[in-house]
């Protein structure tokens, strides 16, 4: 995967998921989720897929792009 996939950050897999931020370091470390991390600003940017990936396992729906730019833009 190359990193413009990674399109989403903590913020958005927070919304996105559901769930605090705080829940989505705590599945960094754990290994749960997968992101990308810059190695000049250490900041996690995950991609689409993944935070699917992670819905899934939830038992959410699976989201499009244009549903996930449509959730971020109302909040």
């Amino acid at each position: 995967m190359t990193t413009d996939q990674y399109e989403f950050h903590t913020g958005h897999a927070m919304l996105l998921l559901g769930v605090s931020r705080r829940t989505v370091y705590r599945w960094l470390q754990s290994g749960v989720i997968t992101s990308y991390q810059s190695p000049i600003s250490k900041k996690h940017q995950f991609s689409l897929q993944e935070i699917n990936r992670v819905r899934a396992l939830r038992g959410q729906t699976v989201l499009t792009k244009e549903d996930a730019i449509k959730i971020w833009s109302q909040n």
